[in-house]
């Protein structure tokens, strides 16, 4: 690790293991040389030498893995950019290398999982149910509710089991349904298997607010619920949701837009209160969106204000309304107002420059397109009637 100019304030090294989908298995933050060494007391120039360890997660499924790095800002967790020889920058994080996890041999038991609650329940003498972690209720409807289930398998050969999650209200009548493969296929399990299996229970946005019982059961592969100790699928917890306000009057922008993102949403307007600023401010702006159709995934929105050649300035990327209004949460013809907040770097070259808007998906970065007339036409939306001026 090098530094070509010295960082102003306190750092952190985080080390993070992602699997192919981009979910987070384990993280390590940690100062460099476990807080022997800061970056500020490091000139332009210093090299530094920083051995880390990561301990792998109990339960995780055998397959390949991203090591990924960043150094992020102890106050507020703001990660630096990493750049690339250009100088444009690349994201937060730096992908250091693969890492092939195995199955232990002999399996290391079920004791290890660190399940938040534990259970102890036995389906049908072919796969137990030691333990599970639920996210913080109340859940917002229209948001995913994670869960994570920690089973340990009773036998080998096992067919193609399928973890059944519902939602019942109390008549119940079940609301919600979820039916998904275990993250790691039970064919492939043997005896002692262990699983650390989580799971993104959507939460539809019609979903009233209320007191739900929450239920896990396992399907045979002839589509028949597992009995469990000779019982019915188990409860697991009472589970709080809750909505917010939705909004179904078309607004007033200053500006207003009309761009289609795939006939599942339109930006309608831009609310700009400053075109020309200062290098080293804040450049705010407000979107104004209308749902058209319910997304079919959470969409991250990203602004960037670029150069003529491209090249990004500033940026911020993030869930709708700072990561309240996620777009699986949107019902057809309602509007959004979303704030955003560029830091423009002090060092900007005066000229003009253009925001680019469009939304992807955090997990494969792929881009919500622009549609004309049922065509695809981009990926994103230049502003190149509203240059910004940086002086």
């Amino acid at each position: 690790m090098s530094f070509g100019d010295n960082l102003g304030s306190e750092h952190r090294v985080s080390l993070r293991l992602v699997d192919a989908a981009g979910r987070t298995w384990t993280i390590r933050d940690s100062l460099p040389q476990a807080g022997q060494v800061s970056f500020t007391a490091m000139t332009i120039g210093d090299t530094l030498t920083d051995q880390h360890g990561l301990l792998t997660p109990a339960g995780a499924p055998p397959g390949t893995y991203r090591l990924l790095l960043s150094v992020r800002r102890i106050s507020d967790d703001h990660p630096l950019d990493v750049l690339a020889a250009s100088g444009q920058p690349l994201g937060p994080e730096l992908p250091l290398a693969e890492v092939l996890l195995v199955v232990p041999d002999p399996p290391v038991g079920a004791a290890v999982l660190p399940a938040q609650v534990e259970l102890n329940a036995d389906f049908e003498q072919q796969a137990r149910l030691v333990g599970y972690s639920l996210g913080q209720s109340p859940f917002k409807a229209g948001e995913t509710m994670p869960l994570t289930l920690f089973w340990e398998s009773l036998a080998d050969n096992l067919g193609s089991l399928e973890v059944l999650v519902e939602l019942q209200n109390a008549d119940g009548q079940t609301l919600v349904s979820h039916r998904q493969a275990p993250i790691w296929p039970t064919t492939g399990w043997k005896t002692g298997t262990i699983l650390r299996d989580p799971h993104e229970v959507a939460l539809p946005p019609t979903l009233a607010p209320g007191e739900y019982q929450l239920r896990v059961g396992l399907l045979s592969p002839e589509q028949q619920k597992l009995a469990v100790s000779g019982k019915d699928p188990i409860w697991l917890a009472a589970v709080t949701t809750i909505d917010r306000p939705h909004n179904f009057d078309a607004p007033d922008p200053e500006t207003k837009l009309d761009v289609n993102f795939s006939d599942q949403v339109r930006l309608v307007g831009l609310d700009l209160p400053r075109p020309q600023i200062n290098a080293g401010e804040a450049l705010r702006l407000a979107l104004y969106w209308h749902a058209l159709n319910p997304p079919d995934r959470s969409w991250t929105v990203f602004v960037h204000l670029t150069g003529r050649d491209g090249r990004i300035v500033a940026q911020q990327d993030q869930i709708p309304g700072g990561g309240q209004f996620p777009t699986t949460g949107w019902l057809p013809d309602e509007y959004l107002v979303d704030s955003y907040n560029l830091q423009v770097p002090p060092d900007t070259p005066a000229g003009e420059y253009w925001l680019k808007i469009g939304l992807y998906d955090a997990n494969d970065f792929t881009r919500l397109p622009v549609v004309e007339s049922g065509e695809v036409v981009a990926d994103h939306i230049t502003l190149e009637s509203w240059p910004i001026l940086v002086e």
